[in-house]
């Protein structure tokens, strides 16, 4: 059975108990597709990334906070204060690692933006606020149920798995791509113009800015996208 990391996120709790927590779609959309997920907290010594990697068939950088703008030379912005310091070290690390070991990346939300400012993009850091001409790209009510169109670009992974050329898809993000990083290449947009995915398939890095783990419950081939990446490995 293969195995796929998750990346987690951190809470601390009113009594300082530090939690590694991560949502519960991932894990049962892993097992769901016959693989075996392994949950990877956020680490203190980052060196630790690459035993992590050497135990897994695929990573994937899951949703969360917002990634600080200090890793594509900009300052936050009022809007983009939900930040993680140690967990954008822990997930760039781990990105690190699995792509010097060639096991294969799949970014989701907060994932997908942590890829392109580690290979050197920048991210919108408020659509709301930067991007004039977007609609609502944030309601968690629509998680599970789907909330606007994408178009696929015809030749993109998300086509492949897919077979059309547009896709409903959940949206509970603030953030998203401005620049792409260099050698990835976009793979589907929404059609207010933000960058929906992207793709590098030399060296096995896809992200996505909706959620296919909340995806599955209206849309039948939403698994597929982790089927898909963990067929690289």
């Amino acid at each position: 059975m293969k195995v796929i990391g998750l990346s987690s996120q951190q809470r601390i709790a009113e009594n300082h108990i530090r939690y590694a927590e991560i949502i519960g779609y991932y894990i049962e959309s892993i097992e769901a597709i016959g693989a075996l997920p392994f949950i990877i907290p956020i680490v203190d010594d980052v060196s630790l990334a690459k035993e992590y990697i050497k135990r897994i068939d695929m990573l994937v950088l899951t949703g969360g906070d917002d990634v600080h703008p200090r890793w594509y030379g900009q300052n936050p912005m009022h809007n983009c204060t939900e930040i993680d310091y140690k967990r954008d070290l822990t997930d760039m690390a781990l990105l690190k690692a699995a792509i010097d070991e060639g096991v294969p990346v799949l970014g989701i939300c907060r994932g997908l933006q942590i890829i392109n400012s580690y290979l050197g993009g920048t991210l919108i850091q408020d659509i709301p606020t930067q991007a004039d001409r977007a609609y609502g790209h944030r309601s968690w009510d629509t998680y599970t149920t789907g909330h606007h169109e994408i178009e696929l670009m015809k030749d993109s992974f998300l086509h492949k798995i897919f077979g059309k050329d547009k896709l409903m898809v959940n949206s509970i993000h603030h953030q998203a791509i401005k620049i792409v990083a260099p050698g990835m290449k976009t793979s589907a947009k929404s059609f207010d113009g933000i960058i929906e995915a992207f793709e590098n398939e030399e060296k096995k890095l896809y992200g996505v800015q909706f959620h296919p783990e909340g995806m599955k419950f209206y849309e039948d081939k939403a698994l597929d996208i982790f089927k898909y990446v963990l067929a690289k490995s």
